[in-house]
């Protein structure tokens, strides 16, 4: 049985997730970035040389395994650098509440923070009571959610 080049595409995919993944856990949270970056150069390099070993190039299964690499790079990278995260991190670290006032102190109090919490709010992560900002159970989720991922890949802080 010879892999098709179609077929191919999610195989390289994900063992190129999967060593990137293997890689930073084993290197620690510096420079994920360029971890990614080269991890990807050399998943699409390994890709050509595979296609030139099978006498088929097939751009079309380039594009697509550089293109969803460069997708998983952004959510990736969002994970580390979200202010969303970070705030709801941050709330959850600290026993899930503080006021409104102490929270815009700690991330700054100006309008993209406020319409920053405000979004949160709308979407049911954090709730207002009695002037204390709480992270909600959904808010928990995520944050738990989150951090389960990060350890996994080795991610040691937000932010």
């Amino acid at each position: 049985y010879t892999l098709s080049l179609h077929d191919a595409l999610p195989i390289w995919f994900c063992a190129g997730v999967f060593a990137h993944m293997l890689i930073c856990r084993m290197t620690g949270t510096p420079k994920y970035m360029a971890k990614g970056l080269f991890s990807g150069f050399l998943l699409v390099l390994g890709l050509i040389l595979w296609q030139i070993s099978q006498k088929s190039i097939n751009l079309a299964v380039i594009y697509f395994v550089g293109t969803l690499w460069l997708a998983y790079l952004m959510f990736f990278i969002n994970l580390l650098n979200s202010i969303t995260l970070k705030m709801l991190d941050f709330l959850a670290k600290n026993g899930g509440e503080l006021d409104s006032y102490g929270f815009k102190a700690i991330f700054g109090g100006d309008s993209g923070i406020s319409s920053r919490i405000e979004a949160i709010k709308r979407n049911n992560f954090l709730k207002e009571e009695n002037g204390q900002l709480k992270i909600t159970e959904r808010g928990k989720i995520l944050v738990y959610s989150i951090r389960f991922f990060r350890k996994i890949i080795g991610i040691t802080e937000a932010g």
